[in-house]
């Protein structure tokens, strides 16, 4: 019967899904995107608005996704969260907002969280959790995971490729492709848990391709 189709395609959705390789770390954010984000966090505060200040908070939180710090940020961040938390229920919603939002950027999947995180995530999005030092500690505790297991997924996914690439082909563009990744991978904060392993696989990168001169035609090593 169709209801059947319907279940079968999800299913077959949800397969393809799981099977798909991690996201390569994302791209640093320029400056500008750096201070835009800024501006936008001591806008929201000055105005005092609760959609802005949670948009603002929201937005930076996504552009720490790409690994750069900012004390400035942090502070602007920390000040807006201040304002918004005169609202517990908009506090406790925009950072779980944030949160649901980092594990989709990193493509992680809640369950794939420990027990701990996986309960103070429940918590968050059910209201269980509603003053700010605990709506605050969740998140840092869920956020360190969801970096921890997508830096784990990335590495597993780059070693796969690099040691395919030295094995079987040494395709010069291919390799340089991989060390590109690799550097934006190694330069990203949020994955310091893989990062002198992810620079071990960088070193085997380099002494390929600086001992074998490329054929310039091919894009292959001879």
């Amino acid at each position: 019967s169709g209801g059947n189709t319907a279940d079968d395609n999800s299913s077959s959705n949800q397969n393809t899904n799981e099977t798909t390789p991690p996201q390569p770390a994302p791209d640093q954010p320029t400056q500008e995107e750096i201070n835009n984000s800024k501006e936008k966090l001591e806008q929201a505060k000055q105005g005092g608005n609760k959609d802005e200040l949670s948009e603002a908070i929201k937005k930076d939180e996504e552009l720490k996704d790409k690994g750069v710090k900012s004390s400035e940020n942090e502070a602007a961040n920390k000040s807006a969260r201040e304002e918004l938390a005169k609202n517990k229920e908009d506090y406790r919603k925009t950072i779980f907002e944030a949160t649901q939002k980092k594990l989709t950027n990193n493509g992680v999947n809640k369950d794939e969280l420990g027990a701990e995180a996986k309960t103070k995530f429940q918590k968050l999005e059910n209201g269980e959790i509603t003053e700010k030092s605990a709506v605050d500690e969740a998140e840092q505790e869920i956020v360190k995971e969801v970096y921890e297991k997508a830096a784990t997924k990335k590495y597993s996914d780059l070693e796969r490729r690099v040691n395919q690439a030295l094995k079987v082909d040494k395709d010069k563009k291919k390799l340089e492709a991989l060390k590109s990744e690799l550097s934006q991978f190694i330069n990203n904060s949020n994955y310091q848990a893989k990062k002198s392993s992810a620079e071990a696989l960088m070193k085997k990168v380099e002494v390929t391709l600086q001992n074998n001169t490329s054929d310039g035609n091919k894009g292959e090593f001879p």
